[in-house]
């Protein structure tokens, strides 16, 4: 095997043991539509939507949620602005986006930071 090929393989393992290894990321924590109702009932829990403002002008879960594009390059200075001891349910359009939104957040350490299972898609009015 040449070296170049052995080097590859090499960096390629290191690479995939660096990015699963156990604890490497925070376990974003989710909710469905059901749950969500019943925080919502129950406690203060703030909404954020993570989608772009074309995709916010076909509606929001609740009029009152607070809206924040994660693909801006401003929205961790837009988070950095919250009280990170609240609790906060983020959603876009499927899922994904606000999964990558709660981790951001996380990492900002936020304490509460809910993913909307299935984003927007997925809520049950």
């Amino acid at each position: 095997m040449s070296t170049g090929i052995f080097t590859g393989i090499i960096v390629i393992v290191v690479f995939v043991f660096l990015r699963f290894r156990s604890g490497s990321a925070p376990k974003i924590k989710s909710v469905d539509s059901p749950t969500l109702k019943e925080m919502q009932k129950n406690q203060k829990v703030v909404l954020i939507d993570v989608r772009t403002p074309k995709e916010t002008t076909t509606g929001k879960i609740n009029s009152k949620a607070l809206e924040a594009n994660v693909m801006a390059l401003d929205f961790k200075q837009k988070v950095e602005n919250l009280d990170k001891d609240a609790t906060y349910v983020v959603y876009c359009r499927s899922g994904q986006r606000s999964r990558r939104a709660c981790s951001i957040m996380e990492n900002a350490g936020f304490k509460e930071v809910y993913n909307l299972d299935g984003g927007i898609m997925g809520w049950d009015a």
